[in-house]
């Protein structure tokens, strides 16, 4: 779970208050989701549909349609209903746009921060990481930061309606809601080793990525030598390995979220049927309220089979903010020290020539050249 913390910190840092536009339409989806679901009450009601009492919510309801419709008319509700669902459906667009541009911004950031970390950094650092590794962290790393992103909206957003269909509930008939909820955590409890499982592949993902990224970088630029050594055969096994290891992985981490659905799709439709036939005579609930219940638990469980898919996604994505973070933070404490006036370009004369006198050449306390004298005439190969 710590690969989660960091990475939502990292998105916080990264934006700021800015989140608080997407994160606030979140809030507003719910509200009008569950605004939209209890005006079912009066609407039920005006259908000869004998409704609950005692319940704050139904009376608030109650009370709140009598404005709209004060004659009792039908249409006025629909048309309520209607507009609400055209603002939740507006609310999500935009929100949705909020979070696509977010998710691009913040894979560009990374990928920018990489490249010139790399560019800027010491030969010592280079020399230690080969180029598929460090490209492999700015395009494919990158990506799934940009998954986790868009994963840990859906899942904050899974989050926030589950809780206001949850509350929504209780104020309906807390009775049903109690013992839908044990269920539902007893499920999720069920299935903690799929989550372990799925975290597990997720760390797997980025070496294996690293590795494939190296390996082919490397034998196509010395394609050449490949063939003259008739090691074709040989290279392709080699690739064809570590492709057959991230198939197996990412088939795994694909197959696990579904596994969880099925589970949860299951227990939830007989679980409905189940208060359908038993809810009024065991929980004594109206036929309104009944109905009211089955909507927001149907509306319910899909968020929750959401909400576990999300985390299991979220663990394969989640621990490429460790790979990037650790490779800038070296990069970093390994960037060439900049002399005054070097960011600007300095304009020079044409030289006839170029001339060098005395040169050394050291890295990481090693002197690997000494004493190198040099002229090559300009302009001129050589």
């Amino acid at each position: 779970m710590s690969a989660y913390r960091v990475l939502l910190a990292d998105i916080v840092d990264s934006f700021g208050w800015r989140l608080a536009g997407p994160w606030g339409l979140t809030i507003l989806i719910g509200i009008t989701e569950g605004l939209g679901v209890t005006m079912l009450f009066p609407l039920l009601t005006r259908l000869g549909i004998a409704g609950g009492e005692g319940s704050p919510l139904v009376e608030i309801i109650d009370r709140f349609a009598g404005m709209i419709s004060p004659d009792g008319a039908l249409w006025p509700l629909v048309v309520l209903l209607i507009a609400i669902f055209v603002l939740q459906a507006a609310i999500f667009l935009l929100q949705s746009w909020l979070t696509a541009r977010y998710q691009r911004r913040y894979a560009a950031q990374w990928q920018n921060r990489l490249f010139a970390g790399f560019v800027e950094a010491e030969w010592a650092f280079l020399s230690c990481h080969k180029s598929g590794e460090l490209l492999s962290a700015i395009v494919v790393e990158t990506g799934r930061l940009a998954a986790g992103f868009t994963t840990l909206a859906h899942l904050v957003a899974a989050m926030v309606i589950t809780a206001i269909y949850l509350v929504a509930a209780l104020f309906v008939s807390w009775q049903v809601t109690l013992a839908i909820g044990l269920v539902a955590v007893l499920l999720a409890v069920s299935v903690t080793r799929l989550m372990r499982e799925s975290h597990r592949i997720g760390r797997l993902f980025g070496p294996l990525n690293t590795r494939l990224s190296v390996l082919v970088g490397e034998y196509l630029s010395g394609v050449r030598l490949v063939k003259t050594a008739v090691a074709e055969n040989f290279v392709i096994s080699r690739v064809g390995d570590v492709v057959g290891r991230i198939e197996r992985a990412q088939r795994t981490a694909a197959f696990l979220p579904s596994i969880v659905r099925g589970v949860f799709e299951f227990v939830s439709l007989t679980g409905l049927v189940m208060l359908l036939a038993a809810g009024p005579a065991v929980f004594s609930i109206a036929p309104a309220n009944l109905l009211v219940v089955m909507a927001l638990f149907l509306r319910l469980f899909p968020r929750l089979t959401s909400l576990q898919q999300h985390i299991h996604n979220m663990n394969a994505y989640a621990p490429a903010i460790e790979i990037v973070r650790a490779l800038a933070g070296e990069a970093a404490r390994h960037r060439e020290p900049r002399l005054e006036g070097e960011e600007e370009v300095p304009a020079y004369d044409s030289p006839t020539s170029l001339r060098i006198d005395g040169v050394g050449v050291s890295y990481d306390g090693r002197k690997v050249l000494s004493d190198i004298s040099l002229s090559i005439p300009v302009p001129g190969v050589t």
